[in-house]
């Protein structure tokens, strides 16, 4: 063939063979230009109806012309053989590429994959626009000129050349480990299908490794169809948590909760080019669109007898959840609009806290049945009034207003709802007047953090289900406050934790969308069931359905920190803080984790920031306590611990003393340790105490002791067992072999990822 003039084109050289043809470089004689001459197996001339959907599909991609595909000139017939005759790049491929790569520093690798998949998106784009839908996305089939610009090859040729043959009956086009889902189940092609491939190759990209593998076919289908790929492992990238939402909404094996189209990933692949520059990309999914913020501050109540503080809430927090689920507006979350609450604050300040354009306000008048709602949308930058109205009806009318209030701001501030042009408010959950205040109630209860408050809230969500069994808030609010009760060990675990499973399986067998039951389900899979699979499985879907939700992400990063993956663990806690940035846990839970990361400098500042919101935060207040005991500071902190003991609420009694008798060990005050230790005996007759919080008193002075108290916490599902793999508490043990055999029995918890170095 070499040195062949074929129609007008000379053949030079041979490129490349394989079983879909062999490519040649030729001088196109007539125009005096290199191009590619790629001929197609015999075997597929010699079928007509193959041959015809060959030049079907080719006509087709001969349509495109975008600067990041390859450009088909001609479709001809040499000798009985097919041929394209298209454009030439001297270049590499993809595969090729890669390689190069591994060998390049993180960020700047991370920074150059990210560029290379906007290009392949952007060529998508426009072929998916014009009906051509690709089917074979891969590394081969993707060319990197001399200049960096990526060029996609072969758009329809998988329907010719890349059949799979799953049964006698059933075939599939394109190459296997890159095929959705909905193709495997016999499904026809579209769009979404391309994105599911550009999300292994992505991930493929970003891990070198393919998310779906197998010995045998039928095993790579398998995992395709029922497993979730294994989180990213990023080492210092900040950020990844905001890039693996990205790349799992592309992976999402129902294609209608995938990208539906190729424009918002490119919208949300833009920011995320920050990261290669060490700066974390907006929370803002759609961060490449402008969108409008906005908080939804505490009602004031207006009522005669000053009693519906729970219903004023309830009202500004609905609120707050209508319009979070609307695209194309950012919502503040509550923890941060109520920090404001009771407080004379310059607007002009709460823009600048909470970055928002615009404030809603407003007042609640309650007296009997009769209802007075006012509600008034302002220009942060300036207190000017955009829109105001006062809804004066009777209490059955509450869901009406909540609404009408909500589509008031939706036009007022044109924003598009939800994708479409119609604009649909969110799923109203209940109409039950009685069971949505019994709801109200729970959640202002619940808020309190405090131990009885939430007692009090399960009892009202648990009325609350008697009077609407259907609603399911109630179910997942449950889940929350018994997972909350189980983890400070306000009850024993195994009476909470299979509760709050209980709670979310019935709230999820109620709406399967409810993304805040999944994460609930992870939370019990980390701290009572010990099985870490299962828990990333379960949190990484409760954001997959609800990104917008910082409670998920706070608790996915506590787990990742248990886990000793702390890189991820920041990103992730980071995100949340982006979400909800006044937020006392999340910015305390920001601190834990840097202790227990052993970066207590990094630790200690950022609680006394967490503890500037709030001086009476006992839980950062107690781990602040805990940086100073680490770095053995141990009368600065006890001090600490004190002001946690004497604090009214109480809530934290017995962590405060065994931290107080970690302390006095080692000081060596053993006797003050045996009085805090025999102190927390006599609280144990009343009440569970978890035993690792007795066994903490020994760690530094009878390790006998200690290990003792630590098997019958195994025995006991002891909620803060997961933390031995990481927390400072446990180094003086880690060293001893009965550790190891401890940590065995913990489940995945204790096998699936190797203890961080600075934790040894």
């Amino acid at each position: 063939m070499i040195g062949k003039t074929i129609s007008h084109y000379r053949v030079i050289e041979k490129l490349g063979e394989g079983g879909r043809g062999i490519v040649y470089k030729a001088e196109d004689t007539r125009l005096k230009r290199t191009v590619a001459l790629k001929f197609l197996p015999p075997p597929f001339v010699a079928d007509r109806e193959s041959k015809e959907r060959f030049e079907r599909e080719a006509q087709a991609a001969a349509r495109l012309n975008h600067a990041n595909i390859v450009t088909i000139y001609a479709i001809d017939e040499f000798e009985n053989q097919l041929y394209i005759a298209m454009e030439y790049i001297e270049g590499r491929t993809l595969y090729e590429r890669m390689a190069e790569l591994r060998c390049e520093p993180a960020r700047q690798a991370i920074q150059s994959k990210i560029g290379i998949m906007l290009q392949i998106c952007e060529g998508l784009s426009n072929a998916h626009r014009l009906g051509v839908v690709h089917r074979d996305i891969k590394p081969q089939n993707i060319m990197i000129d001399r200049a960096g610009r990526v060029k996609i090859l072969d758009f329809g040729m998988a329907r010719l050349l890349g059949v799979t043959r799953l049964t006698d009956e059933h075939v599939v086009f394109g190459t296997l480990q890159y095929i959705s889902p909905e193709l495997l189940n016999g499904e026809e092609p579209d769009i979404r299908s391309d994105i599911w491939s550009v999300g292994v190759l992505f991930y493929e990209m970003l891990c070198d490794e393919q998310p779906f593998q197998g010995k045998t076919p039928q095993a790579v289908i398998h995992s395709i169809l029922n497993r979730e790929p294994w989180p990213l492992r990023l080492p210092g990238i900040p950020g990844l948590a905001r890039l693996e939402s990205t790349l799992r909404k592309t992976m999402c094996k129902v294609p209608e909760r995938r990208y539906q189209d190729l424009e918002p990933l490119i919208h949300d692949l833009h920011p995320l080019l920050r990261l290669g520059e060490g700066r974390f990309p907006a929370t803002d999914p759609a961060a490449g669109r402008e969108r409008i913020a906005i908080a939804v501050l505490p009602f004031l109540d207006l009522s005669p007898r000053k009693d519906q503080e729970y219903f004023c809430d309830g009202i500004a927090e609905e609120l707050v959840n209508m319009l979070t689920k609307i695209d194309g507006l950012k919502v503040s979350s509550r923890t941060s609009s109520f920090q404001f609450k009771g407080r004379q604050v310059d607007l002009r300040n709460i823009e600048k806290k909470l970055k928002v354009q615009f404030l809603l306000e407003g007042s609640v008048q309650k007296s009997g049945n009769k209802l007075r709602v006012t509600a008034n949308l302002i220009q942060a930058a300036d207190g000017c009034t955009v829109w105001s109205e006062v809804y004066s009806r009777n209490l059955k009318d509450i869901f009406r207003i909540q609404d009408d209030i909500a589509m008031a701001i939706i036009t007022n501030l044109k924003i598009r709802l939800m994708g479409g042009e119609k604009a649909i408010l969110p799923k109203r959950y209940t109409t039950n007047l009685k069971a949505y205040n019994l709801y109200l109630e729970g959640r202002y209860f619940w808020n309190r953090r405090y131990e009885g408050g939430l007692k009090k809230s399960l009892g009202c969500f648990r009325d609350c289900i008697e009077q609407d069994p259907g609603y399911a808030l109630p179910h997942v609010a449950m889940a929350e406050s018994l997972n909350i009760i189980g983890l400070y060990g306000f009850l024993p675990p195994p009476q909470a934790f299979p509760q709050a499973k209980g709670a979310a399986l019935r709230a999820l067998a109620i709406d399967r969308g409810m993304g805040e039951a999944y994460n609930s389900l992870g939370w019990v899979s980390v701290f009572y069931e010990w099985d870490w699979e299962k828990a990333d499985k379960e949190f990484r879907r409760a954001i997959e359905l609800n990104p917008g939700y910082a409670t998920s992400h706070e608790w996915y990063a506590l787990a990742l920190a248990v886990q000793g993956c702390f890189p991820e663990a920041l990103d992730s806690i980071r995100l949340a803080q982006e979400l909800d940035p006044l937020s006392l846990i999340v910015n305390s839970v920001l601190g834990l984790i840097y202790l227990f990361a052993h970066r207590f400098d990094e630790s200690r500042a950022q609680l006394l920031k967490a503890l500037e919101l709030d001086p009476n935060f006992l839980l950062a207040r107690l781990w602040l306590g805990e940086t100073y005991l680490f770095q053995n500071e141990c009368p600065r902190a006890m001090i600490e611990f004190q002001n946690v003991l004497q604090a009214p609420s109480g809530g934290m009694t017995t962590w405060a003393l065994s931290d107080m008798g970690s302390a006095n060990a080692l000081l060596g005050h053993r006797d003050e340790a045996l009085k805090i230790f025999a102190r927390l005996q006599e609280i144990e007759k009343e009440r569970y105490i978890p035993k690792t919080q007795m066994a903490q008193v020994f760690f530094n002075m009878d390790p006998n002791k200690a290990f003792e108290l630590l098997e019958k916490a195994v025995d006991d599902r002891d909620a803060f067992l997961p933390w031995s793999k990481s927390s400072p508490h446990f180094d003086v043990l880690r060293r001893d072999p009965r550790f190891r055999e401890l940590s065995g029995r913990l489940g995945t918890m204790g096998s699936v990822f190797p203890v961080s170095a600075g934790a040894e």
